[in-house]
């Protein structure tokens, strides 16, 4: 993957190329990545307790869905490990927008 961004000198971080729109596109896909991720979280439990109390739990199909759950964990702690809290929604999309164009991005 080729990075867009680089940290200066001040621990910040800044866009490596001028294609805005690269970056804007690549984010967008990493928060439909987030999305996809939170909302399975939030399903899956959901699913293996429907197929436990069938009985269902030697099956392949949870067993895969329990691998999944432990996966999309993993991904999540990782994320969060990188300051990425995915569960949080501090700022309403306007608020970001207002901050982006202060700053002149």
């Amino acid at each position: 993957m080729r990075r867009l961004t680089r940290l200066n000198a001040e621990k910040k971080y800044l866009l490596e190329y001028s294609d805005l729109q690269e970056a804007i596109n690549r984010l967008a896909r990493f928060e439909n990545l987030c999305e996809e991720l939170v909302e399975e979280s939030k399903s899956l439990p959901a699913e293996l307790e429907r197929l436990k109390g069938e009985g269902k739990e030697k099956t392949v199909s949870y067993r895969e869905l329990m691998a999944k759950k432990l996966l999309n964990k993993s991904v999540l702690n990782a994320l969060k490990k990188h300051g990425i809290d995915v569960f949080l929604n501090e700022a309403p999309p306007e608020k970001l927008v207002e901050e982006v164009e202060k700053s002149g991005a």
